[in-house]
């Protein structure tokens, strides 16, 4: 998914990665080219790579944490 962010001078591209925390919502816009989603609340993310006005993010995925029975 990719969005640009700003006008002029200071706009910047994100190109985001996310595999588990996003939701397609295109049946809900006018903007079918665009591949909008809707990304839960508290996910991470790191920065990949930043090249000039490209800024690159990857999901990061929390731990799974088991319970075991005593």
């Amino acid at each position: 998914m990719a969005h640009k962010a700003g006008k002029g001078p200071h706009q910047a591209l994100y190109k985001t990665h996310v595999t588990h925390a996003a939701h397609a919502i295109s049946e809900f816009t006018r903007s079918l080219h665009e591949g909008e989603m809707l990304i839960e609340d508290r996910t991470l993310f790191q920065c990949v790579s930043i090249e000039g006005e490209n800024v690159e993010l990857k999901e990061v995925l929390a731990p799974r944490v088991s319970i075991r029975a005593a």
